[in-house]
């Protein structure tokens, strides 16, 4: 019997033993070097695509549901001490909704051959292969603190949500740099625990998202991954009944009027920097702001799609939260625009890259296998790694 948890933060189980386990899917993607378009075409004809799916549609909103079997053996795991697990979408190599066709490849036939065998959960739109379905994000599993079906609010049911976020989501108050900060005390108060947002690469703020149209479960749309991006990762958290306690963003182009959006009642949380990132640890770049202010009993979302032209520097964040535990135990769940190539679709990999493409130490392009290696290495740490689109 699998016993489901909470978000690690919520039990104190973040720092305890812990084990990754790709799904089948991931497995497959992960040995697929110079074969990723035939892995591609092979993938989204697999009965586990469609239960990867049809269960990532049910773990969002006010009342997710538990995972049939199928869907169990579909999802990668992330376990805590053995018995307690989380769930989450497997890492593929199109780093991005996987019945989108963005890259080389070509898709269409394999589509429309899916949707054909699969029936009516497979949208013909993704044959079609409109634009807008590469910024599709109704396949990421992420934080739900809402109660599954079946509980009540505040309630510790013996099976929790396999990817929910426990404690009370919400900020005791504080000034708007952490109160306590980095070094404050974890504690096991809840009112403590809050919810941090950082974006890099934040772009404008632009308008709040409509999240009362709801389909059939009483559940908002799934934002289309493009546009402004803190808006966007707001209404995707708070169809999952969390909400930000401070944002922060930084925007490399120059942005006159980025406050002139910000509804007042949430200037208070919101915190911008109109300049470039870099990986220092300086009081207004991301790594200092997030040592400053987060706490390990704290929730924190990161997002980096930063679109820089310099190589690999997106990675090299990535890498270093990866690598320094004073970084990773502080970061809860990361979305990360992966740039690689397709090593079977791609001109052969040099060593100069486009820009902003990821290297490996020997001047490589960085492939699927190299991007899926990575994020595990993060997944295996309790962080809860996504590709973003």
């Amino acid at each position: 019997m699998w016993a489901f948890c909470a978000a690690p933060w919520a039990h104190g189980l973040r720092g305890q033993p812990l084990d990754y386990q790709p799904s089948s899917i991931e497995r497959l993607w992960h040995n697929a070097t110079g074969r990723n378009c035939d892995t591609a075409r092979h993938a989204v004809g697999l009965p586990a695509m469609r239960s990867w799916l049809e269960y990532a549609k049910g773990a969002v909103g006010p009342t997710p549901r538990m995972p049939k079997e199928d869907e169990l053996a579909a999802a990668s795991k992330i376990t805590w001490n053995s018995n307690c697990h989380e769930l989450i979408e497997p890492l593929t190599g199109s780093v991005r909704h996987p019945l989108s066709s963005p890259w080389p490849c070509k898709m269409r036939t394999a589509l429309e051959q899916a949707r054909d065998e699969s029936g009516s959960w497979y949208h013909a739109k993704y044959a079609r292969g409109h634009p807008k379905e590469k910024y599709n994000t109704d396949h990421l599993i992420i934080a739900n603190r809402c109660p599954a079906q079946g509980e009540t609010d505040g309630a510790s049911p013996p099976q929790c949500r396999p990817h929910r976020v426990g404690g009370s989501g919400r900020s005791s108050g504080g000034s708007k740099t952490g109160d306590g900060g980095g070094g404050g005390s974890d504690g096991d108060d809840a009112k403590r625990r809050r919810v941090l947002f950082f974006d890099l690469g934040c772009s404008v703020f632009g308008k709040m998202l409509n999240l009362t149209k709801l389909d059939a479960r009483g559940v908002p749309p799934s934002p289309v991954g493009y546009g402004p991006s803190i808006p966007l990762f707001m209404a995707m958290y708070a169809r999952n009944c969390i909400e930000f306690d401070m944002i922060w963003g930084w925007e490399a182009r120059k942005m006159t009027h980025w406050w002139d959006s910000v509804p007042a009642a949430l200037r208070d949380k919101v915190n911008f920097f109109n300049f470039p990132v870099n990986l220092s640890r300086a009081i207004d770049q991301p790594l200092g702001v997030l040592l400053a202010n987060a706490r390990p009993a704290d929730f924190v979302v990161l997002k980096i799609d930063i679109d820089t032209a310099a190589l690999g520097f997106e990675k090299r964040f990535v890498e270093m939260i990866a690598d320094e535990p004073q970084l990773s135990s502080l970061v809860d769940e990361i979305f990360f625009e992966y740039h690689l190539r397709v090593d079977d679709a791609s001109p052969p990999a040099k060593a100069t890259c486009g820009n902003g493409f990821a290297q490996n130490a020997e001047g490589r392009c960085d492939t699927p296998t190299d991007a899926i290696e990575l994020m595990q290495k993060l997944r295996r740490l309790g962080i809860r790694s996504h590709f973003w689109i």
